[in-house]
C-alpha cells in the first residue's frame, strides 16, 4: 500500500464565485502502489501506517459522520481496517474524475524547490508539480509528531476546511495524502507573503489600505461563519497575499466546526493572546462573535502597527483587555474609530457583527468607499503589489538571491505601492 490521497479540484468556476458558497467538493479515496520521500528518496510504506483517509469535507454531512469516526481512531492500529472500508466504501460514491483515481498523486511528483516555512509538526515547502509546472506550498507534518503533541484533531480540522472551501478569501487545498512517515498537504502557493510581514515594513497602513483588506478579510470570515465555523486565530500572520496582492486566510488547526450562535458552542481556551476576546480570557461560553473581536483587533493594528492593549506580558496584557478603557490614537479617524470600538465591545451580545454575521460591519461609514460588489469578485486593484510572476519567483530562489527580492516589493509613502487608479472608489 502506498501513498493514501484525496484530490481537490483546483477551479472554481465564475457562478461558484459569483454564488459565494462552499461548495462541497468530493474528494476520492484512492490507494497507489508507489511513493516515494518529497526528496526524492524511496520510502517503504506498509498497510498499519496510521489513519489519514480521503474523507470527504466536514462541510458535508455525509463528511462530518465519517470525520467523527476517522477521529475516534486515529491512533488506534486495530480499527484501521475498519476505517479503510469506509473510506473505499465512501470513495466509490464521492470520487472524483477517473483521471484523478487512475492518476493519484505521491511526493516524487512534485520538485522542491526550496523550504518556504518551518513549524512546530513539519515544514512547508515551495514545490513544482512535474506534470504541469505550476507551483504550491507543499506542507510536510511529520506523524510522530502529531502523534506525540496530539495534534490529530487539528491536523484533520485543517485538512476538513482546507479541502471543502471554494471560496477565493481562503486558501485552497489540491491533494491530500501521505507516507509511512508524513502527511502532506498540497495547498495553494501566496507569493506575497505575510500580510504582517508588509505591515512591519510599512510601520502603520493608511485607512486605504486597511479599508480594502479588512473588507476582504470580512467576506472570509463570513463565509466560515455562514457554513458554521469559528476560525479563532484571526491575525495578520495569518493572512497570505497572492502574487497580485489579494488576501487569503490561512491555518485553520484550532477552527471549529457546528458553530452558528454569536456566545455559545466553544469553550476551549485558544487562540492568540493578542487578538482573544474577553470572553474566552474568562473561561466563559463563547461563539462567532469571537471572530468579530478579533477582526476588530486586526483593523486597530492595521490603522497603528500594534494590537490593541499589546504588552510583551501576555497576563499584564489580558488584564488590560479586561478593564482598561481602550486607546486609540489621534491619527485615526472618527469612522475607523468608531468602528473599531463597536467591534471591540467586551460584551459580545453587543458587539458588531454578533447579530447579522457582519452584514452591519459593511454597512459601516468606514467601509462607505468600499464597493462590495467589486470586493466579492475581486475586481478591485490591490492596494499591494507584493511580487513578480511565479516564474520570476523561482528563477530568483533558484539563483540563491532571494533573501535580496523577496517579494521585490517596492515601499513609498506609507510602506506600499498604491494603485494608481484605485476602483475602490466608487
Amino acid at each position: 500500500m502506498g501513498v493514501q490521497q484525496s484530490r481537490y479540484s483546483s477551479d472554481c468556476a465564475d457562478s461558484t464565485l459569483k454564488s459565494l458558497d462552499l461548495h462541497r467538493r468530493a474528494e476520492t479515496g484512492v490507494f497507489s502502489d508507489s511513493e516515494s520521500d518529497v526528496s526524492g528518496s524511496d520510502s517503504d510504506t506498509d498497510e498499519e501506517n496510521g489513519v489519514w483517509m480521503a474523507l470527504p469535507s466536514a462541510l458535508s454531512s455525509t463528511g462530518h459522520t465519517f470525520r467523527k469516526i476517522e477521529t475516534k481512531v486515529v491512533n488506534e492500529e486495530e480499527q484501521l481496517q475498519l476505517v479503510k472500508r469506509r473510506a473505499r466504501k465512501l470513495a466509490r460514491t464521492t470520487a472524483g474524475s477517473a483521471e484523478d483515481r487512475a492518476n493519484p498523486v505521491s511526493p516524487r511528483d512534485f520538485h522542491v524547490i526550496k523550504v518556504i516555512g518551518v513549524g512546530g509538526m513539519g515544514r512547508v515547502l515551495l514545490v513544482r508539480y512535474r506534470k504541469d509546472g505550476k507551483l504550491y506550498a507543499m506542507k510536510v507534518v511529520s506523524k510522530k509528531s502529531v502523534k506525540e503533541k496530539n495534534m490529530a484533531a487539528r491536523v484533520l480540522s485543517e485538512r476538513d476546511v482546507l479541502g471543502g472551501t471554494c471560496h477565493h478569501s481562503l486558501v485552497q487545498l489540491y491533494w491530500a495524502f501521505q507516507t509511512k512517515d508524513n502527511l502532506y498537504f498540497v495547498m495553494e502557493y501566496c507569493p506575497g507573503g505575510e500580510l504582517s510581514t508588509h505591515l512591519e515594513r510599512a510601520t502603520r497602513f493608511t485607512e486605504e489600505v486597511a479599508a480594502f483588506y479588512a473588507a476582504e478579510l470580512l467576506l472570509a470570515v463570513q463565509q466560515l461563519h455562514q457554513h458554521g465555523i469559528l476560525h479563532r486565530d484571526l491575525k495578520p500572520e495569518n493572512i497570505l497575499l497572492t502574487e497580485d496582492g489579494h488576501l487569503k486566510l490561512v491555518d485553520f488547526g484550532i477552527s471549529k466546526f457546528g458553530i452558528t450562535e454569536a456566545t455559545r458552542g466553544a469553550k476551549t481556551i485558544c487562540g492568540s493572546y493578542e487578538y482573544l476576546a474577553p470572553e474566552i480570557l474568562k473561561g466563559k461560553e463563547y461563539g462567532t462573535a469571537a471572530d468579530w473581536w478579533a477582526f476588530g483587533a486586526v483593523l486597530y493594528e492595521l490603522l497603528t502597527g500594534l494590537p490593541p492593549w499589546y504588552s510583551q506580558n501576555a497576563k499584564e496584557m489580558c488584564k488590560h483587555v479586561l478593564y482598561t478603557p481602550l486607546s486609540i490614537p489621534d491619527f485615526v479617524s472618527p469612522e475607523a474609530e468608531d468602528l473599531i470600538r463597536k467591534l471591540l465591545s467586551r460584551n459580545p451580545y453587543e458587539r458588531l457583527g454578533s447579530l447579522h454575521e457582519g452584514l452591519e460591519i459593511q454597512e459601516h461609514a468606514f467601509f462607505r468607499h468600499i464597493d462590495w460588489e467589486m470586493i466579492t469578485f475581486r475586481e478591485v486593484q490591490p492596494l499591494i503589489q507584493p511580487c513578480p510572476s511565479p516564474e520570476t519567483i523561482v528563477r530568483v530562489v533558484c539563483s540563491g538571491i532571494w533573501a535580496h527580492l523577496i517579494c521585490l516589493t517596492l515601499y513609498r509613502s506609507m510602506g506600499v505601492i498604491f494603485a494608481t487608479n484605485s476602483q475602490i472608489y466608487r
